[in-house]
């Protein structure tokens, strides 16, 4: 689908002809969240950072779908000073789905915060294998793209960078610009890592047949925030005393960065969804612990992945927030390499289960299985379904 519009750009040849470009759509065919990420991973430089700091500049991509507790990171890039930015892609359908992903991609900044340098390099050993067939180290990536590179400097400023969490967030995508106050607001329950968050959206135009331009606008952008108490003592003018305390903002850093234990989750949920639920849940996770799938904590919850000797790691088909929410993962079976047509059938199948609820814009109530046996069933098979897709997908590799 094509869209033209009166602010649309013009190309004016040098014959005097004028011609009006043809904007494109994001309509999840030919454009969507995985071109974005594409288009990002072959070109960092269409993402405006020198706009947020001139410190960003010089993107290298060191992540693709990088793997965490709280989900997947679409585009994890560093510069060759060692500042790292974090890129989720997005194309946007309601309002709810926008505070989402700002939290989402807050909670993979928490998570980085916890990481190491060989945690950084790890990341930068399975994107080299996934995008150049061939493993490389993370200098030698940034290496590869930077001149005059100092290694030491680069590894001291990452991981104080990562400690601290100073990190450039960017949200990619089109349609950011409604709903951008909202977000703002949104904002201020996360004031507690000094991160910069920026969104940003990608206006497409097609040049001719192969060729498109791609217009980048930065619509938000937060400045870093970082919380202390300063407490003035003197009697006089002559005999002030500054003191500046930042143990409140590392305490509240200390308590964002670590997920939740088993115990603090049920008490919370028990909180939220009341006990009859809370252990409706604790039996869920011990039901599918004996069946085999691992259960992996996060800061929301907990994860539930399908794991066996025929896949290559552990992937998660579910998971369960501390709300009572329950959260599926269509896109990790496309990661896994399972055909469309399944993971179509299966999206489908989770709606059909949860007719009642707006999967676009709500997660469903772990309480919609609580009383219902046969929709609890159905909902272990199409769990055990996923798992078998995704073992069929591997083995076929």
């Amino acid at each position: 689908m094509a869209i033209t519009s009166l602010s649309s750009p013009r190309v004016i040849y040098t014959n005097g002809s004028v011609q009006e470009l043809e904007r494109l759509t994001f309509d999840g065919k030919d454009f969507d969240e995985r071109w974005v990420q594409d288009q990002i991973q072959n070109n960092p430089s269409i993402l405006p950072v020198s706009e947020f700091d001139p410190a960003y500049e010089k993107l290298i991509n060191i992540g693709y779908e990088v793997e965490l507790n709280a989900g997947y990171i679409d585009n994890l890039c560093v510069t060759p000073n060692g500042s790292l930015v974090v890129v989720e892609t997005k194309l946007w359908r309601n309002p709810e789905a926008r505070r989402q992903v700002v939290a989402q991609i807050i909670d993979y900044a928490k998570e980085l915060t916890t990481w190491n340098y060989e945690n950084f390099n790890e990341a930068a050993k399975e994107y080299s294998k996934s995008i150049y067939k061939k493993e490389s180290s993370l200098v030698d990536l940034v290496k590869k793209e930077a001149h005059d590179f100092n290694e030491r400097l680069f590894h001291d400023n990452l991981l104080r960078n990562a400690n601290k969490g100073k990190f450039l967030l960017l949200i990619v995508g089109d349609g950011i610009r409604e709903g951008a106050e909202e977000m703002v607001e949104f904002l201020q329950n996360f004031a507690t890592l000094q991160f910069t968050l920026g969104l940003v959206e990608l206006r497409v135009y097609r040049l001719g047949k192969e060729e498109i331009l791609i217009i980048p606008d930065v619509l938000l952008k937060t400045k870093e925030i970082q919380r202390a108490v300063i407490t003035v003592n003197g009697k006089d003018i002559h005999s002030v005393n500054v003191k500046v305390d930042a143990s409140l903002e590392i305490e509240a850093q200390k308590k964002l960065q670590s997920a939740l234990s088993e115990t603090t989750f049920f008490k919370i949920l028990e909180e939220n969804v009341g006990a009859n639920t809370a252990i409706f849940a604790k039996k869920l996770q011990e039901n599918y612990m004996k069946r085999g799938f691992a259960i992996k904590w996060n800061p929301r919850g907990f994860s539930v992945q399908a794991k066996d000797t025929d896949l290559k790691r552990p992937y998660t088909i579910f998971s369960l927030s501390c709300t009572g929410r329950l959260l599926f993962y269509p896109e990790v079976l496309q990661r896994a390499g399972v055909a469309e047509s399944y993971i179509n059938r299966f999206t489908k199948a989770v709606g059909q289960l949860f007719p009642d609820t707006d999967l676009e814009s709500d997660d469903p109530l772990l309480s919609d299985l609580e009383h219902q046996p046969e929709k609890y069933r159905k909902f272990s098979a199409l769990v055990d379904e996923a798992k078998k897709l995704l073992i069929r997908s591997q083995m076929a590799d």
